[in-house]
This record gives structure tokens, C-alpha cells and sequence, in this order.
């Protein structure tokens, strides 16, 4: 008590510090010592130990960092590792390899466009692959018919004016159904290649159609079919496009109704503006339609419906037509009920 009021009564400018010496029994001293002029212990302490803890934190920091930097190159360099070879045996050949989905999002993204890369490059083999089989076989049949009524030529064997004039004609006329062949392939091969890309040309698709329209009618009426058509598109509406691929792919499908719809059958072609400006192409028949079974594939390339297949043809008419809606950002479907003739719709968005 008598040394807090010892304290309470002194300047306050002061700081005090207390102790017995032991050698003075009975006896207490006190230091004092101007507030100004000292540093309190937690400044002494903070100064003393901040500096190594702070050291030591960063000494902590960059151990860690370089741990988890080795860690993850490690870990990257093994995917990327694995992602190589597998990219050099896909690249040999091998499209049956699965590459599994591991690593980072990165790795894992990259992993996921090249099993992609894989299918495309299997399914385009696979396509490839029909394409050229398809091709042998289709193109072998007249082949072997021009080969042999040749051979019965060089033979004598058709001495006979009359058989010979016949010989002569189904020559004839499988060299043409050979050149129609070839031509369906340079077409086709000229689509798959990207070549016809730079062709499109902004179109009045109403006189285009027009044009069109008398030239199939000819043909129906000479093949004892009756062909109607309505255009009902404003002559302004212009369409980018290649003629020549679009021409095609129209008389892809007439030609198509007028084979195989029997005499007197009626082909009707309509074009029109519907909903949100879109052009609706539309060309019916009234033959014998296509059967269920036939209509999921009918676009499908070297596909021939059962109604078809003792006709001549490589299978490529709507495989064509679907490659020219569909790389011209079109739409095309197709509906028919069997012995109530079949309809198209090309859908064109203006």
C-alpha cells in the first residue's frame, strides 16, 4: 500500500521497477526510469523474434512450394509422356488404342480431343473403307458385261447383224451408265474434299427454281409421268449457294420419283416462304413409297432400299443430296407410308 501511493504521488512520466536487493534485509529499492526513453518488452520481443519466424515461414513456403511444383511437373511430364506414344501409335495406325482420362483438367481436356480425334479418324477408315467397296462392286458389274459382249465381238460370235447391233448398243450404253458413275463419284469426292466451298454465290433462288422446273417437266412427260410445280417465293429472296451441287441434289430426288413410281404417276414440287422466312422445298409422289424399315437409312451412303436394289446405281443419289442440305447449313427429312408415295422437305434458312 505505501508503494502504490509512493507511486500514485509521482510524476507520471516515470516507470518503476521494484526489488529487494537480499543483501539489505528488511530493505526494497526501486529504479526509475523516464517513459520516453523505454521500450516496453512485447516492442523488444517483436523485434527480436519477427524476423525469424518470418524466415522461417518463407523458408517453410518456398520448401513447400518446390515439393508441390516437383509433384505436379512430375505428374504432368508422366501424361504428357503417355499422351506421346500414344499419339505416335494412333499416328501408326494403331485407331484401336483407348487412351484412359487421367491428369489435370488440362491433360484430361487434351486426352478427350485426341480419343475423339481416334473415332473420326476409325469411323472415317471405316467410311473410307465402304466407300472404296461400294465403288469396286458397283463399278464391276458393267465392267464385266462390257468386257464379255466385247470379247463375243472378238470372238465372232455376233456375226449376226441384229446381234451384233445388240452387242454393240449394251456396250453403248453400260459405257454411259459407267461415265454416270464416275461422274456421281467426282461429285462426290469433290463435296468431301471442301472444293465446291468457295462457290457459293448469293442466288435469286426464285428464278433459279423456275429455271429448273420446265427442264423436269420435260422429263417426267417422257417417261409418261405428269410433273406440277408452284413457286411461291418473292423474286428478291437471295440464297448463297452452288448451283451446280444444288441442281444435283434436286434431280437427285425427281429422278428418283420418276424411276420408281409407275406410269402416270404424279410428281409435284412446290417452294414456298414459311414460317420465320424460312423456304420449305417440298417434291411428292404418289408410287409405291418407301417401306419403314428402309426410311431411317435412305440417306445413308451406298445404301439401297429394297424396292431399289435390282435397279442400277451405286446407292449415292440421296447420300448426295443429304451432303449438299447439309453442308450448305440446310435441313432435309423425308416421310412416306408404304403405297402412298413418299415426300422430301428441304428447309432453307434465308
Amino acid at each position: 500500500e505505501i508503494i502504490f501511493t509512493f507511486i500514485d504521488k509521482k510524476d507520471s512520466r516515470y516507470a518503476y521497477s521494484f526489488d529487494s536487493p537480499g543483501f539489505f534485509r528488511n530493505q526494497s529499492g526501486y529504479l526509475l526510469i523516464r517513459r520516453d526513453t523505454a521500450i516496453p518488452f512485447e516492442k523488444q520481443f517483436r523485434k527480436m523474434v519477427s524476423p525469424v519466424i518470418l524466415l522461417f515461414a518463407l523458408v517453410l513456403f518456398v520448401i513447400a512450394f518446390a515439393i508441390t511444383m516437383s509433384l505436379i511437373a512430375r505428374s504432368i511430364t508422366k501424361s504428357v509422356v503417355v499422351l506421346e506414344n500414344a499419339t505416335r501409335r494412333i499416328a501408326g495406325g494403331e485407331l484401336d488404342l483407348p487412351l484412359a482420362v487421367k491428369g489435370s483438367n488440362e491433360i484430361t481436356s487434351l486426352t478427350n480431343s485426341l480419343n475423339k480425334m481416334r473415332n473420326s479418324l476409325k469411323e472415317e477408315e471405316r467410311r473410307r473403307s465402304r466407300f472404296i467397296m461400294g465403288v469396286t462392286h458397283d463399278l464391276k458389274t458393267p465392267l464385266a458385261l462390257i468386257k464379255a459382249y466385247s470379247e463375243a465381238i472378238e470372238d465372232g460370235i455376233t456375226e449376226d447383224p441384229a446381234t451384233h447391233a445388240s452387242a454393240t448398243a449394251i456396250i453403248n450404253a453400260k459405257v454411259d451408265q459407267l461415265e454416270g458413275m464416275i461422274n456421281n463419284l467426282i461429285e462426290f469426292v469433290r463435296m468431301d474434299t471442301g472444293e465446291w466451298r468457295g462457290q457459293l454465290l448469293s442466288t435469286p433462288i426464285a428464278a433459279f427454281l423456275r429455271r429448273l422446273a420446265p427442264v423436269w417437266e420435260t422429263d417426267a412427260e417422257l417417261l409418261r409421268h405428269e410433273f406440277r410445280y408452284s413457286i411461291l417465293i418473292p423474286e428478291n429472296t437471295v440464297v448463297p449457294m452452288d448451283e451446280s451441287l444444288v441442281e444435283r441434289a434436286l434431280g437427285n430426288i425427281i429422278n428418283n420419283a420418276l424411276r420408281y413410281t409407275p406410269d402416270g404417276s404424279v410428281i409435284s414440287f412446290s417452294a414456298r416462304i414459311a414460317a420465320e422466312n424460312d423456304i420449305q422445298i417440298e417434291i411428292r409422289d404418289n408410287g409405291q413409297g418407301i417401306n419403314e424399315s428402309d426410311l431411317p437409312y435412305i440417306f445413308d451412303m451406298f445404301y439401297r432400299g429394297t424396292s431399289s436394289r435390282r435397279e442400277q446405281g451405286m446407292g449415292l443419289g440421296l447420300a448426295v443430296v443429304k451432303w449438299v442440305v447439309d453442308c450448305h447449313g440446310w435441313s432435309i427429312a423425308a416421310s412416306s407410308q408404304k403405297g402412298q408415295g413418299a415426300c422430301f422437305n428441304i428447309s432453307i434458312r434465308v
